[in-house]
């Protein structure tokens, strides 16, 4: 059979590109209507037309997370991580990197948030910084893994970071950098450091009030965790 023209050859690719982004978009819409069959459907679909897209597989990946299909999302979601690296798609490549972290801590395969740490060190100098917001994001969640391995000294270092990558992207106040203050209260909550810890909590509180109003459902966790902070406080200094 001929080779096609390169002409004809660049054409089919941006065509099937271009179809690919279309399923990507229903897929998601469909996911986001709890289809998560369809939606899978229409990845695999896609997927056969081009299966090396690092965000079709990483999309297939969460949604098979969401049918309870780990071993199948685990396996997308790696295919998805190479798929970007061949690409040399950095952000990209920080987004699924995240995904599969937020897959790990989700279905508490916390020993495997170990992949995850060493992918992210392996990341050229200044990608992070380059891209804050996605940055700070996977940083956020690989504290919250070395937090579920009891690994606290290195969690706050990475909830540190992610801190200051948050205030990059989204300037002074956020609620993403608030309810990264609110981990870092709860690691000095469960070592016993109250003042500090109620610190934080205040802190995340104002922030996100600040930032959304106080309506936000994201007070809920730093309002209850200064409550908690608050009995065990006072219940330590009557004792």
């Amino acid at each position: 059979m001929a080779a096609l023209p390169t002409g004809a050859q660049s054409g089919n690719e941006a065509h099937q590109a271009e179809t690919a982004s279309q399923q990507l978009v229903l897929a998601r819409k469909t996911q986001a209507a709890g289809q998560y069959n369809a939606a899978r459907d229409l990845l695999l679909e896609a997927l056969s037309k081009t299966p090396n897209s690092a965000s079709l597989l990483d999309q297939l990946g969460s949604v098979q997370q969401d049918l309870g299909e780990y071993l199948q999302a685990e396996r997308s979601y790696l295919r998805a991580l190479s798929a970007s690296a061949k690409a040399s798609d950095e952000p990209e490549g920080v987004l699924i990197l995240n995904n599969l972290g937020t897959f790990y801590l989700e279905t508490a395969q916390y020993a495997k948030g170990s992949s995850t740490r060493e992918q992210l060190e392996k990341l050229a100098p200044g990608t992070l910084e380059d891209h804050p917001a996605i940055g700070a994001t996977l940083l956020s969640t690989i504290g919250s893994l070395e937090h579920a391995r009891n690994r606290d000294n290195q969690a706050q270092t990475y909830y540190a970071h992610s801190l200051q990558l948050f205030r990059k992207a989204n300037g002074p106040v956020s609620v993403d950098a608030a309810l990264v203050k609110n981990n870092l209260g709860g690691l000095k909550l469960e070592a016993g450091q109250y003042d500090p810890a109620s610190d934080f909590f205040r802190e995340a509180i104002r922030e996100i009030e600040i930032a959304s109003g106080p309506e936000d459902h994201s007070l809920v966790r730093p309002l209850v965790n200064l409550a908690r902070c608050e009995n065990m406080g006072y219940a330590g200094s009557w004792w």
